[in-house]
This record gives structure tokens, sequence and C-alpha cells, in this order.
């Protein structure tokens, strides 16, 4: 069934395995580019304590390594996931064998960024009106739905990859 699937959409497996493996690429090179630009304009302003402080809470895109250097990975694995699929003689590579590994690491990292920016914003908003506890609510459901996908995902990697390993060798 599987294999009659990707010989019906081999030109689209193809062409999204490049697309996957272009984007990957730019997202990884664009947080790294931008981690460079901000590290260096951070280091401008060690003289001026205040000014160094401001701009590391607030100009330095954590968002940049919390999300999108992630997320190019994440790309890249698809692609690799592509290229395993297509490719019968081909082995996974390092993203693909190590996929649950690395996405039980970046959910213990965002665990830990959003524990501490969450109890910064608590600490900072705690005696403001009553919409804050929900807005709170709201944000950490999102957050929880957030880490059990990326568990969730490592989970179906971790034990779907034997699998196809398995049916090649049967076929």
């Amino acid at each position: 069934m599987v294999q009659t699937f990707i010989e019906k959409n081999r030109k689209l497996l193809r062409f999204y395995y490049w697309a996957a493996r272009i984007g990957g690429w730019f997202f990884l090179f664009m947080a790294i580019l931008t981690g460079i630009g901000k590290s260096i304009a951070l280091a401008t302003r060690i003289g001026d304590w205040q000014e160094f402080n401001r701009f590391a809470q607030t100009d330095v895109p954590w968002g940049m390594f919390s999300n999108v250097l992630p997320t190019g990975l994440l790309i890249l694995g698809v692609a690799q996931l592509i290229r395993y699929l297509l490719e019968t003689d081909s082995k996974p590579r390092w993203i693909l064998r190590n996929a649950d590994k690395l996405l039980y690491a970046y959910t213990a990292i965002l665990t830990i960024y959003y524990c501490w920016v969450g109890t910064a914003e608590v600490l900072r908003h705690f005696n403001e009106p009553y919409d804050f506890p929900w807005r709170m609510i709201a944000l950490a459901v999102f957050i929880v739905v957030k880490l059990l996908a990326l568990v969730g995902i490592a989970e179906i990697l971790r034990r779907m990859l034997p699998m196809v390993e398995e049916s090649r060798t049967l076929v």
C-alpha cells in the first residue's frame, strides 16, 4: 500500500523533498545569521548595563532559537524521511536516526523556557486585572498541547522507522 502510494506520487514526493531540503537549510541559515547579528549587537551594549539588560530581554530573538532553529531541523528531518521512503537502498541519515532524541531534547528545552518566561510574566503581572489568569490558562493549554504533540511525534518516529526498515527487508 505504501509502495503503491510512493510509485503513484514519485514526482510530487521529489518536489516535496527538494522544497523541504531548501526550506530547512534556509531556516537554519537564517537562525544562525540572526543569532550572530544579535550577538554582535548585544556585545556592543556591554558598557551600558541598563541598555544591555533591556536589549537582552526584549530584542534578542529567543524565538529564533526556540522556534526557527528546531523548525529547520524538523523540516530537514521530513526531507530525509521522504528521501528514505523514495530510495530503497538508502539508510536513514543522522537527523532521521536521532529525530526522537532531538524532539525530546527540544521539548525539554521548551519546557524550561516556558517555565522561565511564565514565571517572569506571572511575577510581572501579579496584581493586574482579573483577565490575566484567563490569558495565562489559555496560553498554558496551548503550551501543553504543543509539548505533548512534540512528544507524540517523537514516539511515532521512534516506532515507525523500525517498521519501515522491517518492511523493506520483507519486500
